[in-house]
């Protein structure tokens, strides 16, 4: 499979054919599923409005594309920011990683088992909150950090459809 970045830019390529372009854009959904293969793939194909018959409406594709590649412009310079200050701690010495960044260390993932269920906002605006809720530490607590809806820990959210994995540290009792 080529680069997430290739592969966009072949989904928005008008010069080639819509079955190359659709193959493209299920390549971008591997290489970065937000909510998992199929949640996220049926997130950008109702966010886009991609029809069945792809010719109706070309220009669904790289509505697709940029929504994936928004999510990730939030989600890489987390990742790259890790990796400088890693790379630092290594240099002091300091081999262990600290317990608040194990889940950087993790597939960047925010799990939706049933993909009928997923969150409706824009995929930048979710990834943006689970970031938000990772560092300060909501994402542990009994609130969804993407829809605010009460949860049990452990369990998957009942308003927008999120488990977070690695979420819960501990059992509420």
């Amino acid at each position: 499979m080529s680069s997430f970045p290739e592969r966009s830019r072949q989904a928005e390529d008008a010069a080639l054919p819509v079955r190359q372009r659709l193959l493209a854009l299920r390549d971008c959904v591997k290489a970065f599923p937000v909510y998992g293969h199929h949640a996220t793939w049926r997130h950008v194909i109702t966010w886009a409005r991609i029809p069945r018959r792809l010719e109706d409406d070309l220009e669904s594709l790289g509505r697709a594309v940029r929504e994936l590649r928004a999510a990730r412009a939030v989600w890489l310079p987390v990742v790259a920011e890790f990796a400088e200050r890693r790379l630092a701690e290594k240099a002091l010495g300091r081999r262990v990683l600290a317990t608040g960044d194990v889940w950087l260390t993790r597939r960047f993932e925010v799990y939706c088992p049933d993909p009928d269920l997923r969150p409706v906002e824009s995929m930048a605006r979710v990834v943006a909150r689970v970031i938000d809720g990772h560092r300060d530490g909501s994402v542990w607590g009994r609130e969804c950090v993407v829809c605010g809806a009460g949860r049990a820990v452990e369990v998957v959210c009942p308003g927008c459809g999120v488990f977070i994995p690695g979420s819960a540290r501990w059992k509420w009792r």
